[in-house]
């Protein structure tokens, strides 16, 4: 019954959906007796709610996922096996509870948004010992045994200290009060290596967590396949309309992203510190939503414009996407959830950088090698490299094309399968997309980034600072920022603190560049903007600023390929 329904949910179009009303119709009537049988069906009836082929299919599906807390429910009473709820790919089910290790700002946020469903889970803290350097700072006179005792019992100080509620809300509401910045706090409560129990509600589950939408978009014809699309004609096509959110619906779409986050054991930089005030939406077609976010100014990249996004097709979370940026260029990150990589994939994925392009004017997508597999055996079991290569995508090492190209030759035989072996080898490599580049042209000849890497230009900073000062970073800080001033003839003293923290790393990274004093006067005015806007107006100012810099660029690209 479960092959049928896997089979016929992404059979679409022709008569095959009156047999998949009636298989729901049993399907729902059946009681399963074991967890990995009703997993099975859980992410099929998932996939379906992305991926609806009518009204009456797509209710069937939600009636059935509404039955879930009482068949978990039956499980426990029959005292089945629940072990394979508790991993990544299938946590979140309704009444099923996870536990994680969250940051300081997930924490926070959970324990003010699920407050009743999540508890310190203190029978996974072995390190307890490490509330002793804490807990002090809170506790009156604590000092007194944690400075000289050791495995003192720190929970039955909490359980006393508390008042009607919990020992996390307890703890985290204390930590906010801490006279520390908001990075402290969260340095000194990881450093805590504290694990919480959540036991998300059906709403908060993956099971029932959606969007209100309301139009559905239902697939009466099979699905598009990565063949039918082109990334170039993609990326040329007309601007997609944006819309910029009023704060509260950008903070209450950021709750419900946090909460499918969570519940998937996911925390992404651009959801822990998200600006409520940045998120933009996007309806990119066929049911699908795309909200676009920066991160607050003391949380952004020193460098590189940090930008996340998260993807709902028809109000289901089905993955999501970050790109950090220099210039026209964007490294993406592309996560789409186990559940849903049997749908449009490719089309979603060159509609994704469709909207950065538009939205930040980059032309030149790179992925990293842990994407394609380099250190990540799931992306070598899933053949990762070729979703990228054949949808036009580059690698930059000669030795990795030229692999790359005698494999293409044997790929003619449809029976073939590159060997994992060769697939890791293939996985060192960055792979590039250029949008301008000239048809017929290999990436590595055109692409001036193709040797480029953050690593190259911090690996350089670390090697200046011990030779030329010592290995002391407040040295070198002050005397980069001295001649920076000098160079632009500028005091940042009364600039906002985000925006001296934006100068100081623009300083340290120019060190040594004494040339910038002899810029013409549209160049240094044009580098103070860049300063400003990088700890102030936005990433996406920040980056279009950045864009009409060539001689900034021509610099840092300099750097990063040393």
């Amino acid at each position: 019954m479960q092959d049928q329904l896997e089979a016929l949910k992404k059979t679409f179009g022709g008569n095959k959906k009156v047999k998949l009303a009636k298989l729901l119709q049993q399907i729902s009537r059946r009681r399963y007796k074991d967890a990995l049988s009703l997993i099975r069906l859980h992410e099929s009836l998932l996939f379906m709610l992305a991926y609806p082929q009518n009204e009456a299919l797509l209710k069937g599906a939600m009636k059935i996922l509404a039955s879930f807390p009482a068949r978990i429910k039956y499980l426990k009473k029959i005292n089945a096996d629940l072990t394979p709820f508790e991993t990544p790919e299938m946590a979140g089910i309704a009444s099923i509870a996870l536990t994680t290790m969250p940051g300081y700002n997930f924490a926070r946020w959970i324990s003010m948004y699920h407050a009743n469903n999540v508890e310190i889970d203190w029978q996974y803290c072995e390190e307890e010992e490490r509330l002793g350097a804490t807990l002090p700072r809170i506790l009156p006179l604590l000092e007194e045994e944690a400075l000289v005792e050791s495995h003192l019992p720190f929970t039955n100080y909490i359980q006393v200290a508390k008042k009607n509620t919990t020992d996390l809300a307890w703890l985290m509401k204390n930590f906010s009060r801490l006279p520390i910045s908001e990075k402290q706090k969260a340095e000194l409560f990881e450093s805590l290596k504290l694990f919480i129990r959540f036991t998300p509600d059906f709403d908060s589950s993956r099971t029932g967590l959606k969007l209100a939408r309301m139009e559905i978009f239902y697939h009466d014809t099979p699905l598009i396949q990565r063949s039918g699309i082109s990334i170039q004609d993609e990326l040329g096509a007309p601007a997609l309309k944006i819309n910029k959110l009023p704060v509260k619906k950008g903070k209450g779409i950021l709750d419900i992203i946090r909460t499918a986050s969570v519940v998937r054991y996911r925390e992404l930089h651009g959801f822990i510190w998200a600006d409520p005030k940045s998120f933009i939406e996007v309806e990119a077609g066929r049911g699908v939503t795309v909200y676009i976010n920066e991160v607050l100014p003391e949380n952004r990249l020193p460098l590189r414009a940090y930008h996340s996004g998260f993807i709902f097709k028809n109000g289901i979370p089905v993955g999501y996407i970050e790109g950090l940026s220099l210039f026209e260029k964007m490294e993406v990150g592309f996560n789409l959830y186990y559940t849903f990589r049997e749908g449009e994939t490719a089309w979603l994925y060159i509609k994704l950088l469709r909207i950065f392009k538009q939205l930040l004017g980059v032309t030149v997508f790179a992925v990293d090698p842990y994407q394609v597999g380099h250190g990540n055996e799931e992306g070598i079991q899933s053949g990762a490299f070729w979703f990228y290569r054949k949808l036009g995508f580059y690698p930059v090492l000669d030795g990795v094309a030229k692999m790359v190209e005698k494999e293409e030759k044997k790929m003619v035989s449809p029976a073939y399968r590159t060997p994992a072996s060769l697939l890791r080898k293939m996985a060192t490599s960055y792979l590039y997309y250029l949008y301008e580049r000239t048809p017929g042209h290999p990436v590595s000849i055109q692409n001036p980034w193709k040797d480029f890497q953050i690593r190259n230009i911090l690996l350089s900073l670390q090697k200046k600072m011990s030779q030329k000062f010592n290995g002391d970073p407040a040295r070198m800080k002050e005397a980069a920022g001295q001649l920076l001033s000098r160079s632009l003839n500028i005091k940042t003293n009364n600039w906002p603190a985000f925006e001296r923290e934006s100068f100081n790393y623009m300083a340290i990274l120019l060190s040594g560049m004494s040339g910038i004093s002899k810029w013409n006067n549209e160049e240094k005015k044009s580098l103070i903007q860049i300063i400003r806007a990088k700890g102030g107006s936005g990433e996406a100012h920040y980056l279009f600023l950045m864009q009409n810099h060539p001689r900034l660029r021509e610099i840092i690209i300099g750097l990063g390929c040393d």
